[in-house]
């Protein structure tokens, strides 16, 4: 997949049809998310290996772009707080491979403040939650 960074900040998504010169390709859309998807059709059977290659920093940063603004003013603004102890744990881990014991290690690591680290929990299962409904993950929640 190409990105291609427009003068305004946003990004617009290509799918490389792999063909010799003159190079050519797909517009997949602004859309990270709905761009991943089509690419995994387009991919066809090793796509679905693939599918599922989105890591949490992945989640967070398309949570924060198109989840937290259509919470409450009070929720974003705790919602922004929580997501940065959570991506300083999870940021590297795919989402395929974020277990329930990893929940577990977070809330030891987090122990100083259970009570924050509990509300972290239930931010990443709502997280969780819309990360199913935009493709990037099938796996139940691990919280």
């Amino acid at each position: 997949m190409t990105v291609v960074n427009k003068p305004n900040g946003s990004k617009y998504y290509y799918y490389d049809l792999g063909t010799a010169a003159p190079k050519r390709y797909l517009a997949l859309g602004s859309d990270y998310v709905h761009a991943i998807q089509k690419w995994v059709e387009l991919e066809g059977g090793n796509a679905r290996q693939q599918k599922f290659a989105f890591s949490f920093g992945d989640l967070a940063k398309e949570y924060k772009e198109k989840g937290i603004p259509q919470k409450a003013v009070r929720t974003q603004k705790d919602y922004k707080s929580q997501l940065k102890n959570l991506l300083k744990f999870f940021e590297d881990g795919q989402l395929s491979a974020i277990r329930p014991i990893h929940v577990v290690q977070y809330r030891e690591w987090r122990n100083k403040a259970p009570v924050q680290a509990n509300r972290e929990i239930a931010l990443l299962s709502s997280m969780w939650n819309v990360a199913r409904e935009w493709g990037m993950t099938d796996l139940p929640k691990p919280s």
